[in-house]
């Protein structure tokens, strides 16, 4: 039994090795129907930088000791509790797999850099922050900036 969609969250957010990832997502793909949606979310690379590099000031020390390439890419230790991707990895998990992207967003928005002054918004003020981040969540010069991202992709073969 193939069903319509697939929820693919969590695992992504732990798988450590690509081979892992594709293989979730290969998992994904093989028990939805033709024509059906795979959900799968994503944890960031360049919102780690931002928060944990340079918010948090580790930046320096995670270069040191090499959790972080000269690209700033994090690099993944069978150890670690996440696994923080970039675009470029997820197109090449799709693509590896031939599915197709209906929309890709950051739902997160620029919300988690902003949190102290999100929580503090009035009623009114908060549902225009919340417009705003509709209007800016399928940028793709902004998709990496958000803690998530969540790629909605289609079954084709």
């Amino acid at each position: 039994m193939q069903i319509d969609i697939v929820l693919l969250f969590g695992p992504m957010y732990h798988l450590i090795k690509n081979e892992e990832l594709i293989s979730a997502l290969r998992e994904a793909k093989r028990i939805t129907k033709e024509n059906g949606i795979i959900f799968v979310a994503y944890c960031m690379n360049d919102f780690a930088i931002i928060n944990h590099g340079f918010k948090e000031h580790a930046i320096l020390d995670s270069i040191k000791n090499g959790l972080v390439d000269e690209n700033y890419n994090i690099t993944p230790r069978e150890t670690d509790l996440y696994r923080f991707v970039r675009l470029e990895d997820i197109n090449e998990f799709n693509n590896s797999l031939e599915l197709e992207r209906i929309k890709i967003i950051n739902p997160d928005g620029i919300a988690n850099h902003l949190r102290d002054m999100v929580n503090s918004l009035s009623d009114e003020k908060y549902t225009e922050f919340i417009k705003y981040n509709l209007s800016i969540c399928e940028r793709p010069e902004l998709l990496g900036s958000g803690y998530h991202t969540l790629d909605i992709l289609k079954k084709v073969s």
